[in-house]
């Protein structure tokens, strides 16, 4: 197979086995892959860092008439481009050969051929995300094995392409007849047209939840310990009650609130669970416990509290529902609508699913009968995980996201962090992720965070950050042969996320206006 295209350039200066200084009279392309000879072996390269001068018109001349002149006389014959070649290793195995390229060896672009073989599709567990921003004509395929077991970050300023991304990897890896599930902070993916489009907004039954999920969402203060824990108290009680008296779920919140009001007066207790109550020894105990120590207030601001939970969440938290991940589809692109919710509500919702996902991916990994949708891996999806998962505090949804990222690769169960302020983002979570997709960064400091994260985003990959336009992206880790430079595919559905043209929305929503109107107002 023929590896090498025209000549670029050639070597000139030091060199090390990982990088080289090459001169030429036509300037390549930056993040072109060329191939050098040497040491008895054809080694594939990366141009990262070039620059473009004039013998002539040098830095020296300080009068812009004299450079026109010199420019004209010149007519560019002592032009010259200078760059570095990142050695990334040699054609088979890519493997860094021993020694540096001796000054003087030629420079090829690589054969498209090769480039082929090397990005190409790798059987049915590949799955294609561009093509090479150098090479338009060669695709780029990644490995879906590496990127669900190793998870994935997606990292960009807004507007440049994050939503695309997204939609173009589930849509591949559901045609494949994979299951993506995506928390859409936004709606930007409920009515885009993906593959097998399972979109709807959340639905949990307390029952199913942890004291943990619901105390956050009854806004429950973690210095207001009374209240914590006589609602503790009352979650064990009607867990057990539902379960050891085989009652139905949805009576599990009736039963902590009949629990609360009993201890305060048995005159507003539901009349189905007042023999509930009388034969449980925990509400006898604690209810001689409240009336001795005046508790009474405290109780009362609970049970306002999970009344204005109820009429708050209403539509989003339902004692009549299934267990939440009853409505996740195998083989699917499921779309976990977030919009109506705030950050807070959302960080609960969120940290119940990853709950629930990775224990039902685990008992299916032992055998165990699980929900259909549960029966083969899953690559999750988390937009704006920098509020979910921040470096400065602690939410529910970044324990688990955590947990998931230590323990998720043996239960099939793929994490994909999508962030615009990878800065904000833990850097624990982040450091676990092994493949990323960073599109255009301009803050060195996300930069920099970034770097910290991934032992393979090296000096020269970070510097072209900024000068990747929108749809473009830089491609590391392990589900890709090499670090890559990427044209992301277009997605042909329909993406919220864009900016809206306010002076179109402003001119055509103008009410015809008549001064004379007023006049009988005034």
């Amino acid at each position: 197979m023929n590896v090498r295209g025209e000549e670029v350039g050639r070597i000139i200066g030091e060199a090390s086995v990982t990088e080289a200084t090459f001169i030429s009279k036509h300037p390549p392309r930056l993040g072109e892959f060329v191939v050098m000879e040497y040491d008895g072996k054809e080694v594939l390269g990366m141009i990262q860092y070039i620059i473009r001068g004039n013998l002539a018109l040098n830095d020296r001349i300080h009068d812009p008439e004299i450079a026109a002149k010199i420019y004209r006389m010149d007519g560019g014959r002592n032009e010259y481009v200078r760059g570095y070649v990142k050695i990334l290793g040699s054609i088979q195995g890519f493997k860094i050969p021993k020694v540096p390229p001796p000054p003087g060896t030629i420079v090829f672009r690589a054969d498209e051929s090769i480039l082929k073989r090397i990005f190409g599709k790798n059987g049915s567990r590949s799955i294609k995300i561009g093509t090479l921003l150098t090479s338009p004509d060669v695709p780029v395929y990644l490995d879906v094995n590496s990127m669900v077991t190793r998870h994935l970050a997606i990292l960009a300023i807004t507007g440049a392409g994050k939503s695309n991304t997204v939609a173009i990897i589930t849509r591949e890896i559901v045609n494949l007849g994979g299951t993506v599930v995506v928390f859409d902070m936004h709606a930007d993916y409920v009515f885009s047209g993906l593959p097998k489009l399972n979109a709807f907004e959340p639905r949990l039954n307390p029952y199913y939840m942890s004291v943990g999920e619901l105390a956050k969402l009854l806004r429950l203060d973690t210095r207001a310990h009374v209240q914590e824990r006589l609602f503790r108290i009352a979650y064990r009680f009607a867990k057990e009650r539902v379960s050891r008296d085989g009652l139905s779920a949805d009576y599990f919140l009736d039963l902590i609130k009949s629990f609360l009001r009993g201890l305060i007066s048995e005159e507003d207790i539901d009349e189905r669970i007042v023999e509930t109550l009388n034969s449980s020894d925990l509400y006898r105990r604690v209810k001689e416990l409240i009336s001795s120590s005046r508790q009474k207030d405290s109780i009362q601001s609970l049970l306002s509290k999970i009344e204005d939970f109820e009429e708050r969440l209403r539509g989003i938290v339902d004692p009549k529902s299934p267990d939440a991940i009853v409505t996740l589809r195998g083989g699917a692109s499921n779309i976990i609508n977030l919009s109506r919710l705030d950050e807070e509500d959302a960080d609960v919702v969120v940290s119940h699913y990853l709950r629930r996902i990775l224990y039902e991916r685990k008992r299916a990994r032992l055998g165990e009968e699980v929900y259909e949708s549960m029966k083969r891996p899953i690559l999750i999806v988390l937009e704006e995980a920098h509020i979910l998962a921040p470096k400065d505090r602690d939410t529910l949804s970044k324990h688990w996201i955590s947990r998931i990222a230590r323990e998720g690769r043996k239960f099939g169960v793929g994490l994909c962090l999508v962030s615009q302020r990878p800065k904000g983002l833990d850097p624990d979570a982040l450091s676990q992720v092994n493949n990323m997709i960073i599109l255009k960064l301009v803050e060195p400091t996300d930069q920099r965070h970034v770097q910290q994260a991934s032992e393979q985003l090296s000096e020269d990959l970070l510097a072209q950050l900024p000068s990747l336009n929108v749809g473009e992206a830089v491609i590391i880790g392990p589900m890709t042969p090499l670090p890559v430079m990427v044209k992301i595919d277009k997605f042909d559905g329909r993406l919220g996320g864009a900016d809206i043209n306010v002076f179109d929305e402003w001119i055509n929503s103008q009410d015809t206006f008549n001064p004379e109107d007023l006049v009988g107002e005034l």
